[in-house]
């Protein structure tokens, strides 16, 4: 069982097979794949690949790539699968709503109850608490296992983990993060770039963390949010969270 979240030495250069994994899982679903390439910064990779490249990819660059992706494997989702995302501004105020919490425990208590409210849907965020853990729950819906929806879903848990941070203004230690993909799903640049350790082969997709942390009122707007590493990368997008449409 894995601690749940990686080392903070980052990956400065990703493997080109990462980068093929996405190309290949876009273009499954119609999407221009050398645009997102050229998006990314990345117009140097020709496609369909002919033989090797030389420039290398830069952690920065596949970052925007998989931003660019996670979006486009979003609305793929909504299309087909009757889901539907959290728009910003929904997330925004359940962020306002968090700052009432004391605690950690209390805060994603109200994120659960403000999600269902907001959006008129229930049962996609819940959060238990067990021997002295709080596990926040993402349920995506039924959806296929595939890559892209893995990407999706991690990228999800990991805005969770910054939102946290910009809440305690700490690093939340995550002592366990599970996912309900197979193993053979795995993507290693995936947990490089966002910086999770996760467990497959798991029954819900969740992160665990100590419950009781204080919660820093003063870290309470929206604009130092919209600041806060990763998460401006990450929820400038609708949150990929989906509920039934």
């Amino acid at each position: 069982m894995s601690s749940g979240i990686r080392s903070q030495a980052h990956l400065q250069v990703v493997p080109l097979e990462a980068v093929l994994v996405l190309a290949d899982a876009l273009q499954s679903i119609g999407r221009d794949v050398p645009q997102a390439l050229a998006r990314a910064g990345l117009s140097h990779i020709a496609w369909p690949l002919r033989g090797a490249i030389e420039k290398p990819v830069t952690r920065n660059a596949f970052a925007r790539l998989a931003q660019d992706a996670v979006v486009a494997f979003d609305a793929h989702a909504c299309r087909h699968e009757g889901l539907r995302s959290l728009p910003y501004s929904v997330f925004k105020l359940m962020c306002v709503a968090m700052l009432a919490g004391p605690d950690l425990k209390t805060a994603i208590g109200i994120a659960a109850d403000a999600y269902a409210e907001l959006i008129d849907r229930s049962g996609d965020l819940r959060l238990t608490v067990i021997d002295d853990e709080a596990i926040l729950e993402l349920d995506l819906g039924k959806r296929r296992q595939d890559v892209g929806n893995l990407l999706v879903i991690m990228y999800a848990l990991s805005t969770f983990h910054r939102l946290f941070g910009w809440l305690t203004r700490t690093q939340i230690e995550l002592t366990r993060v599970t996912l309900n993909y197979p193993q053979s799903e795995r993507q290693p640049a995936f947990d490089a770039l966002l910086q999770l350790d996760p467990d497959f082969d798991q029954p819900r997709n969740a992160i665990r963390s100590p419950p009781r942390i204080s919660v820093d009122p003063s870290r309470g707007n929206i604009m130092s949010l919209r600041r806060c590493s990763h998460c401006s990368r990450s929820i400038s997008s609708p949150l990929p969270i989906m509920s039934k449409a």
